[in-house]
């Protein structure tokens, strides 16, 4: 069955389940690098917003054999569990400058890639990048929650989008701390799990598990990973970076969540950097999680990013 055809099975099979009091509502929904996902909501009287389930990672399912009625019952009963999301309807009663200013945070994304869902939200351009503003309605453990700035709100609330930035270069750091790590705590991070699976089996020990790898790489991200290669625009992060390992910078794209550091070196060909990041965007990378196929230099001295 084609996706087409799977939406329209889906769209009536729900809609035989629902109770009168749902209000069943599908679109698409334009995601990151304008990748169009297609969504079910479920709205009761008097509610103006609503979660959106997403029905893309359903169709994979039913290719490898799940029926659509067993589909559908799941999402129907995660209407249950969506409807604690009230806050998010709750929270946005208020649309006041004070009620949002201090939750205003900022995003990177790919200018080229995002043309049509920059339309109609303001945004600032930094290389080949573009600057977003989103509003923040929760971050907690069950995750987070925002919705994106229309240039309608922003001039309702009369700022400029020099303005934006400024409250969102000092909220994003606030509450999404930067990190860097280097290349290999974060393998090491990653195969701990697996340590405690290799042992000995004649003296029944844990055997030593090390990563060799020279510190030459580092990630930046935030502090829950999310998003986190906004933490690029933090207030003299590069160019602490840059001086603590008193080197020039090559920044490589990893995806819209963290950024690679390399220290300059001579030897390094940056056309082999290049290479890279499009080698593993191409394979490794969720097309709306791109962030660039660029590598970007920090020149200290100059305090200047460039493509």
């Amino acid at each position: 069955m084609q996706y087409e055809d799977f939406l329209a099975h889906m769209q009536a099979c729900i809609e035989q389940m629902v109770t009168s009091n749902d209000q069943v509502q599908f679109h698409s929904i334009m995601k990151n690098n304008d990748v169009e996902l297609n969504g079910v909501i479920f709205m009761k009287e008097g509610e103006r917003v609503s979660p959106t389930i997403y029905l893309n990672p359903y169709y994979e399912r039913y290719l490898k054999g799940e029926s659509i009625p067993r589909l559908c019952k799941e999402i129907v009963e995660l209407r249950v569990i969506t409807m604690r999301e009230n806050s998010l309807d709750e929270a946005t009663e208020d649309m006041s400058l004070g009620r949002w200013k201090d939750k205003v945070i900022y995003r990177l994304v790919n200018r080229k890639s995002n043309k049509r869902r920059l339309e109609g939200v303001p945004f600032m351009q930094i290389v080949d990048l573009a600057i977003t503003f989103h509003c923040l309605v929760r971050n907690n453990e069950e995750g987070i929650g925002s919705f994106i700035i229309t240039r309608e709100l922003m001039e309702g609330w009369n700022l400029t989008v020099r303005e934006l930035y400024q409250l969102a270069g000092v909220n994003t750091p606030r509450l999404f701390p930067s990190s860097i790590k280097t290349m290999e705590d974060v393998l090491q991070d990653m195969l701990e799990p697996m340590k405690e699976e290799i042992v000995d089996e004649d003296h029944e020990q844990e055997i030593p598990f090390q990563v060799e790898s020279p510190h030459s790489m580092y990630i930046l991200s935030n502090s829950n990973g999310i998003n986190g290669a906004s933490a690029l625009l933090y207030p003299e992060v590069i160019e602490n970076f840059s001086n603590t390992i008193k080197s020039n910078v090559y920044i490589l794209p990893s995806s819209i969540h963290e950024v690679i550091l390399v220290p300059f070196q001579e030897e390094i060909d940056k056309s082999q950097l290049i290479q890279m990041v499009n080698e593993v965007n191409e394979t490794q990378v969720a097309k709306e999680e791109v962030l660039s196929s660029s590598v970007y230099y920090y020149d200290r001295l100059r305090k200047e990013l460039t493509v």
